[in-house]
């Protein structure tokens, strides 16, 4: 369970990062189950990519329906931009 918005936003990014690097859907990180599915729900809804279609199962787990080649939008490019440029701002405080 996310503990802010900003360790949701930064969960985002990474499942973002990793369809762009493998273009797969799958769950490549360590992430909870739990935690993935309300990432990849956000991101379907949100548009932050498109070729996907997605809706919640009876016992929670997000599934995805692919309709074309699964690709991120320009959404979803700003999210991982500003996600990467917050955490530079604050190793850089530090």
């Amino acid at each position: 369970m996310f503990k802010s918005t900003r360790e949701f936003d930064e969960a985002v990014a990474t499942v973002l990062k990793i369809l762009c690097d493998t273009g797969s859907l799958e769950n490549a990180s360590n992430m909870d189950t739990n935690d993935y599915y309300d990432c990849l729900e956000h991101i379907v809804h949100n548009r932050f990519i498109i070729g996907v279609d997605g809706t919640r199962d009876a016992a929670g787990a997000f599934i995805t329906s692919i309709t074309f080649n699964p690709r991120i939008t320009r959404s979803g490019l700003d999210l991982i931009e500003r996600v990467e440029h917050l955490k530079g701002w604050r190793q850089s405080s530090i």
